[in-house]
């Protein structure tokens, strides 16, 4: 892999380990490594950084070559059995370990790492609590997208809306395949269901793909790739499925779980749907096309983290790219799960910015627990939402504002989202450029936009 020479070029090392393999060295194969890794690589090196591939020891009694870095990331590969994750002749300024599945920590040493980056945020909390780290220490990474759009808007027009693929994972993929068509033939019998696997992953004209919760945990790749050439998905919430889509504005979130009886029915409901709303599914399409998470936004996002560690006296005096201004009152029930969507979005330099005004529960303290140094949260006597608002646009640093409810759960990638999109007037962004604003709630499905610092809002 080449790498652009420059001053600020970091020498990086993916360091594999649960896997009975040979040291990869600088130039792994196609087949060694995994498709994900390649690309989250390949986008450091078009950013500057030099990156190397090794693999972890057979055993303590092998430790392998001695290795000096400045950014090692360990990512387990499987299962990590016992004596296998010994990176002792490793020397880096940073260790990070790169998780999508909580259990491939099990036999790991927290602390051997400053940080933790995961790629899913619903298992942040569990990595949150194995780590013993600060919040600001486990970070989302995401799942980037590799590559642009497979398809074009000529391609969209071909979707047939009649062809319904099902992508399953340890759920039976032919008795729930049957169910749907059975729901659909009821309703038109130019419906078809076909399994994902009967065409190997390819998509053909479908128009929709349906996936279990199972799928969504184990095939998020095609998932992505399936959104990424045009095909709605319909998913359960809960776990992956959810950070996957965004319900109503680029895909459909159904409420029962996959493991129900009565998930077909639902499924059946949401193709209906879509069927008799092409304008609907035609949207659905074009926003999950645009995917604003490629790998190389990942990747910028650690090159950015890494720069803030190398300087943080600078970073702490220079403003955030996005401010959340939160304003609560007696939201004991629902605060920590609010905050938490925050904290846990793939964009990482944010602050969150809590007005507590005078709440006479719990809320207080539940907020003084968080530990994380982008949480600013301002005690005040109860004077009324829009009074805390404005005290909380005060304090913002940020050159872009979202607002949040206390008792709200954002999507992992409203910041993300929105942030690509800030300058387009039309869009349904979480944010505004200065402008007035009367403090009214957005309808967009993204999220809610507010006004920039010091402008005052009311009701």
């Amino acid at each position: 892999m080449t790498a652009v020479s420059t001053p600020t070029a970091r020498h990086v090392v993916f360091y594999l380990v649960g896997r009975e393999e040979r040291l990869l060295g600088r130039h792994p194969s196609v087949t060694e490594v995994p498709a994900r890794l390649r690309s989250v690589a390949q986008a450091l090196s078009d950013l500057g950084q030099r990156v190397a591939f090794v693999e972890g020891a057979a055993s303590t009694d092998d430790p392998g070559r001695a290795i000096t870095c400045e950014v090692l990331i360990v990512i387990p590969m499987g299962h990590v059995g016992p004596g296998k994750t010994s990176s002792a002749r490793i020397t880096a300024r940073w260790r990070i370990l790169w998780v999508d599945r909580v259990d491939g920590v099990c036999n790991l040493d927290p602390a051997d790492f400053d940080y933790v980056y995961t790629t899913w945020a619903h298992q942040r909390p569990a990595l949150l609590a194995w780590s013993g780290l600060a919040s600001d220490r486990v970070l989302t990474t995401g799942l980037g997208a590799s590559g642009p759009p497979s398809e074009t808007s000529q391609t969209l027009s071909r979707r047939d809306p009649y062809h319904v693929l099902l992508l399953a994972g340890s759920e039976p993929a032919l008795p729930l395949a049957v169910e749907i068509l059975r729901g659909l033939h009821e309703h038109d019998a130019r419906f078809s269901v076909q399994t994902l696997e009967e065409l190997g992953e390819v998509f053909a004209d479908a128009g929709v793909l349906v996936v279990t919760r199972s799928a969504a945990d184990g095939h998020a790749d095609v998932v992505i790739r399936a959104r990424q050439a045009g095909v709605v998905v319909v998913a359960p919430e809960g776990g992956t499925a959810s950070e996957l889509v965004f319900p109503e504005y680029d895909g459909v979130l159904v409420e029962e779980d996959s493991a129900s009886p009565a998930f077909p029915k639902a499924c059946v409901t949401a193709v209906l749907r879509l069927r008799d709303d092409p304008e609907l599914a035609e949207r659905f399409r074009a926003r999950a096309m645009t995917e604003p998470l490629s790998w190389g936004a990942v990747a910028r996002e650690w090159l950015a983290h890494w720069r803030r560690l190398d300087a943080p006296a600078t970073a702490a005096q220079r403003p955030p790219r996005v401010s959340v201004v939160m304003a609560v009152w007696n939201e004991a029930h629902y605060v920590e799960q609010a905050v938490e969507s925050i904290l846990s979005q793939t964009v990482w330099d944010l602050e969150l910015v809590v007005v507590n005004d005078g709440s006479t529960d719990d809320t207080g303290e539940l907020l003084r627990r968080f530990r994380d140094s982008r949480l600013k949260v301002l005690d005040q006597d109860n004077a009324g939402l829009w009074a805390a608002l404005n005290r909380g646009l005060r304090e913002v640093r940020g050159d872009l504002v979202a607002r949040m409810d206390g008792d709200d759960i954002t999507h992992p990638r409203r910041l993300q989202t929105g942030r690509s999109s800030a300058g387009c007037l039309a869009s349904a962004s979480s944010f505004t450029r200065p402008s007035s604003c009367d403090g009214r709630r957005s309808t967009g499905s993204v999220g809610t936009g507010i006004t920039r610092p010091r402008t005052t809002i009311s009701s």
